[in-house]
């Protein structure tokens, strides 16, 4: 078993060629140095980003429950479960920590995601999509700061949804949908991981929603991936049916799911 710290493995992202939309992200963060990965270069391989995200933990999906009990146990020996730790799995691989490990639970249920040929959303409440400039980096801010508290991530809210809005337009990744001047809706996309491009941070503001903004904001962003040869990627939240039906109606076909385990706060 290697473990590596602050470096990059990238031939480790050939263990997750038939995972490719659901771990597209620890694929893409093995490319470049992290704070720790481990692996077998076999049947296991768990990658962390920063501690403030999941850490991500792949298993095959012929694993046997002996396997995952292992893995568990390495695991939890490299990233004990003390929050904020949590961790990114396949249900099998949870289902076997849960019941070896008190006060692990599911934190979340997630489905990704790929739009191979997208859809027009039927409603069109006005306005069109901007690839976004500093001169919108308040109004994301405050878009994003408002996500975060509404998910419970309310330390250093507004500086952590500044830096971000300002990485994303300094890498002109960042996009909004603006109606009459005002950002009604924001996203961003992240670098390919080869044909793959994860669209991420989707938020409308709060006296916005429902109206559509969103859903032709990520059409939008679709096409312009599709035009460079790239097929958008996604995650959703699978308990959030509204969320999951937006993205359905625009070209989104459902390619696997995974989950998010942890200790609620």
């Amino acid at each position: 078993m290697d473990f590596l710290e602050n470096a990059a493995l990238p031939e480790a992202a050939c263990l997750l060629k038939d995972d490719r939309f659901t771990f597209s992200v620890a694929a893409r963060i093995v490319q470049d140095p992290c704070r720790r990965i481990m692996t077998d270069h076999r049947r296991l391989l768990i990658v962390q980003s920063s501690e403030v995200y999941p850490t991500w933990v792949w298993t095959p999906e012929d694993a046997s429950a002996a396997e995952l009990t292992e893995a568990w146990r390495i695991l939890r020996q490299a990233f004990p479960p003390v929050p904020p730790m949590c961790y990114n799995v396949k249900h099998p691989l949870a289902e076997i920590m849960m019941k070896n490990e008190p006060g692990l639970e599911i934190l979340a249920n997630l489905y990704a995601y790929s739009c191979p040929a997208p859809i027009p959303p039927a409603k069109h409440p006005g306005g069109q999509l901007a690839l976004a400039g500093e001169e919108d980096l308040d109004a994301v801010t405050a878009l994003w700061a408002t996500f975060y508290r509404e998910i419970g991530q309310d330390t250093d809210a507004e500086e952590r949804a500044r830096q971000n809005a300002l990485q994303h337009i300094s890498a002109g990744r960042l996009y909004v949908w603006k109606d009459g001047g005002r950002v009604a809706a924001a996203c961003h996309i992240r670098e390919p991981q080869e044909n793959l491009t994860c669209i991420s941070g989707v938020v409308t503001a709060p006296d916005l929603r429902r109206r559509g903004y969103a859903a032709n904001m990520i059409y939008a962003v679709c096409q312009v991936l599709h035009a460079r040869g790239e097929l958008p990627t996604l995650y959703t939240d699978a308990d959030y049916p509204a969320s999951n039906r937006c993205y359905a109606q625009v070209g989104f076909v459902l390619q696997g799911s995974l989950c998010t385990v942890g200790v609620k706060a």
